[in-house]
């Protein structure tokens, strides 16, 4: 059985995607869902998340037209087979490969959202994947907790998916999804049961049924003996417990030092701010 988490992450990933197709209306590109095919792409799709992904969208998502994508066919077909599916009318494999930009591109322009399973690390491989969505206005979600690349991401991207429209948006995984939205439910129904605002909010984890896939382990292996290769490591690094805080300041954008109130207390990427706790 798909664990409540993944539930909750592949409804992130759906209501991205339809949020993202409402968004462009409004956006300086063409809206890509009038002249796409494809409402979703699972990329990564063989992988130990990407398959749990791929089977939760075909049980309960049968009027989304997505795709299923990676670097084998043989692999892609065997997972169709496994779900059900005979050929490219019920669910169509795409091709493609994170060292081919020209096979990226032609990916991203098939579909208004991509949302990526492929990393260990996500650090060294997705990021071409998500200069192709940026390039094309084209819509992307991962599943990745790591700091550095999303660090990357923002400093390479930003700028360039602003532009075109896309919205990137990455930690749609168990980093996040039960701490951030589980925080932003509980503050919703705090205020509509008792007409209080949430000043402060604690997660407090007990027993959870799975463990760490052989993806996670690797990426966590390649962070602690080959950080030096793996983009952002150093930007974040530098700061601290705010490795994801803009470049400039949007009050005063000349004002480029990092904007949280903290960071002469920690050594690491890795890490939590006990003096914001004071």
């Amino acid at each position: 059985m798909v664990s409540y988490y993944l539930q909750l992450l592949i409804l992130w990933h759906f209501f991205l995607g339809c949020y993202c197709a409402s968004a462009l209306q409004s956006a300086a590109v063409p809206p890509p869902s009038k002249s796409r095919p494809l409402d979703v792409v699972i990329y990564g799709a063989t992988g130990f998340t990407g398959k749990l992904a791929a089977k939760y969208m075909h049980e309960n998502y049968a009027t989304v037209k997505y795709a299923l994508a990676g670097r084998s066919r043989s692999k892609l077909e065997q997972l169709r087979d496994e779900l059900g599916c005979d050929d490219d009318d019920d669910i169509p494999l795409l091709i493609a490969d994170y060292a081919n930009v020209t096979s990226l591109e032609h990916l991203v322009q098939s579909t208004k959202v991509v949302v990526n399973y492929a990393g260990t690390p996500f650090g060294d491989k997705a990021l071409p994947l998500v200069g192709a969505c940026a390039r094309y206005g084209t819509c992307y979600a991962d599943i990745t907790g790591e700091v550095p690349f999303q660090r990357a991401s923002y400093d390479l991207y930003h700028d360039l998916a602003v532009a075109s429209g896309a919205l990137v948006l990455h930690a749609c995984g168990y980093d996040s999804i039960p701490s951030d939205v589980g925080a932003w439910l509980a503050a919703n129904a705090m205020e509509e049961e008792f007409h209080q605002k949430c000043t402060s909010l604690e997660l407090v984890s007990r027993r959870t049924r799975g463990g760490a896939s052989g993806g996670t382990l690797a990426t966590a292996l390649a962070l602690l003996f080959h950080s030096k290769d793996i983009p952002g490591v150093n930007e974040a690094k530098q700061r601290g417990c705010y490795g994801l805080d803009p470049k400039k300041n949007p009050i005063d954008p000349e004002d480029t030092t990092p904007l949280g109130p903290d960071t002469s207390d920690t050594v690491g990427f890795v890490q939590y701010d006990p003096i914001s706790e004071s």
